[in-house]
């Protein structure tokens, strides 16, 4: 074997280039001969008089041989990488070892030197063969064709995709699981060894600027395969954060962490999902911006862009429930069912209450009330549940305030602790402030003696005044007066679908944190991860309708066990054959396979003797 560079020339724009091929000479009865065996590209990044070296290095791998010499890290790089491309392109497709192909004798039946015997290139596979047939069930190598794309450009768009849902993080991270951990090319038919990292980042901006018409192309296809009910909307907002201070990002804000990470930068997302927790639209906001301001943008957004035959019910949270959002989708005449923001109090004597929820030992009642002065309906709830972990927290943290007034009462009669009277009074009102929620049930006395120290602090718990309070209740308010308690109850229970959304957005499809600034990449990062998601739920969806109650997680830890492995050996006649094939599915495996109705076994078995 050795290299040849061709020199072509462009008529049209009369430059050259060059391309680099794999070369062998071979005797016929005609004398000798030359055949190309790879087309090797047209960059390759090696010097001219390591050409010779490279080849017969590529010779070695694939008939099973060893070089004399020792090559460089850059050689046995490049050799492994294209000695993979020569055994897969020499490689018998789709031999199946059965009773209805027939195959040569000489490669069905060898004898093979065992201590020969070699297992090399194991890539995961499972995950990705769900996750691209998917892509294609959602006809999204369709709309991206339809917006222009090239195939290059669907192959690098499908890839960012997928690797987002199958080993979620950076376009870096991405680059790396495409060419070392899947074998994500070989279900695709081509080739992501020399993939440059920045064609990712160019793919990432490519499918940012077309939003628009992706979203409403899953919205529409969604619909179609799955029949969705779109009566109901579900909207909330959560945020993420930023590895960096993202100065450069207008977005980039401080503001209420849902992470806690107050000491970080903030992007939020607002999505917009039906009751099914699929995402109907979405928007990328700044960190600090207030829910109220964006909830009425991103309703009127989804009700011009959706074929609504009426207008849905929204479905709120607190965080959003103001009174102007109230009054806002009154005058654009949306229903809507959300919490009732004011300070909670005991339903009115009179109310029948009827049981909404009976599981793990917490009930749920309710009882429904009209509101006329306020033209809507309360549904006060009660969970058996709730009231006992309210319980809970309120004596943890009746212990932990007691435990300091106690620790501060015991250090008036030690020495080097707090004494003097105004400093004691000034941790008191700190502590009433730290556990605000308890502290205005305690009665705290404090004396001090002639020397301007405190003597004594006493404290009383009034446990009247905690009673009053209606444990484990809270009301929901709504304008939907042919809906009854148990329903409105479970439609509002349908928010927590946004929150498992956001859930697997940030711990399952890498979400947080983010380590871009440019505001572009910020947004192209987000929306990569919430196409990651429409293919993730859409799995999920189809698996629970078989009764298949899996999280994304474990559906990607129990796929990854099946991988794509190449086995090598030394045949009798001392040429190496190699077998490139698919592990076989365990049971757990077909489960989800037949689930889904796809092949349980991606990619045939393929078969090269070098």
């Amino acid at each position: 074997m050795f290299i040849r560079r061709v020199t072509k020339h462009d008529k049209n724009t009369k430059q050259s280039y060059h391309s680099y091929k794999l070369v062998e000479t071979f005797r016929t009865d005609r004398g000798p001969r030359q055949r190309i065996l790879l087309h090797l590209g047209k960059e390759l990044e090696l010097p001219e008089e390591q050409w010779k070296q490279l080849a017969n290095r590529i010779e070695a791998i694939c008939t099973g041989t060893s070089n004399l010499l020792p090559c460089s890290d850059v050689i046995e790089r490049l050799a492994q990488r294209f000695a993979k491309l020569l055994v897969r392109k020499h490689s018998t497709e789709n031999l199946l070892f059965t009773d209805e192909i027939t195959v040569k004798k000489d490669i069905k039946y060898s004898s093979i030197d065992l201590e020969s015997f070699q297992t090399s290139h194991a890539r995961k596979i499972g995950v990705e063969h769900i996750l691209y047939e998917t892509f294609k069930r959602l006809d999204l190598h369709k709309i991206l064709k339809k917006q222009g794309l090239n195939q290059s450009q669907i192959d690098y768009a499908a890839a960012t995709i997928i690797c987002r849902a199958a080993y979620p993080g950076s376009e870096l991270k991405t680059h790396f699981y495409l060419q070392k951990l899947s074998a994500l090319d070989e279900l695709m038919s081509t080739d992501f060894s020399n993939l440059p990292l920045r064609k990712l980042y160019h793919i990432s901006d490519i499918l940012l600027e077309n939003k628009d018409e992706l979203e409403a192309h899953l919205d529409s296809k969604e619909n179609e395969i799955f029949d969705l009910d779109n009566t109901i909307v579900l909207y909330d907002i959560t945020n993420t954060y930023f590895e960096g201070v993202a100065k450069a990002n207008s977005k980039a804000k401080y503001g209420r962490s849902k992470e806690k990470r107050r000491d970080c930068p903030l992007v939020s997302a607002g999505l917009v999902l039906n009751k099914q927790g699929f995402i109907k639209r979405s928007e990328f906001l700044p960190g600090n911006v207030i829910e109220t301001k964006a909830f009425a943008e991103a309703i009127t957004k989804l009700h011009y862009q959706s074929d609504f035959l009426v207008k849905p019910i929204i479905v709120i949270d607190a965080g959003m429930a103001s009174q102007a959002n109230i009054d806002w989708l009154k005058q654009h005449g949306y229903h809507y069912i959300t919490v009732f923001r004011r300070k909670r109090k005991e339903p009115p004597d009179g109310g029948e209450w009827v049981e909404v929820k009976t599981k793990d030992n917490n009930t749920v009642r309710a009882c429904l009330k009209d509101c006329p002065e306020l033209g809507e309906r309360h549904l006060y709830c009660h969970s058996s549940g709730r009231a006992r972990r309210e319980v809970e927290m309120k004596t943890k943290v009746q212990t932990a305030f007691e435990t300091e007034l106690k620790y501060l009462e015991d250090g008036l009669s030690k020495p080097r602790r707090m004494k003097k009277y105004n400093a004691v009074l000034e941790k008191i009102g700190k502590l009433r402030q730290k556990y605000n929620r308890i502290s205005r049930f305690y009665k705290i006395d404090v004396t001090a003696d002639e020397n301007g120290d405190a003597k004594n602090i006493s404290f009383k718990y009034q446990s009247g005044k905690i009673n009053t309070e209606f444990n484990g209740s809270y009301c929901l308010r709504t304008d939907c007066y042919e809906i009854d308690a148990k329903n409105l109850w479970n439609i509002y229970m349908m928010l927590s679908n946004a929150e498992e959304s956001f859930r697997d957005m940030k711990a399952h499809l890498g979400l947080r944190p983010i380590y871009h600034s440019k505001e572009g990449r910020v947004d192209g990062h987000m929306w990569i991860t919430i196409l990651a998601y429409h293919l993730v739920h859409s799995i999920i969806h189809q698996l629970r309708g078989h009764n298949i109650n899996l999280s994304w997680q474990s559906i990607r830890n129990r796929l990854n066990s099946q991988v794509r492995v190449t086995s090598s050996a030394m045949c009798e006649d001392g040429k190496m054959v190699h077998i490139r094939t698919t592990t076989e599915p365990e049971e757990f495996v077909k489960e989800i396979y037949r689930g889904l109705g796809i092949s349980q076994k991606p990619l045939c078995k393929t078969i090269a003797k070098m």
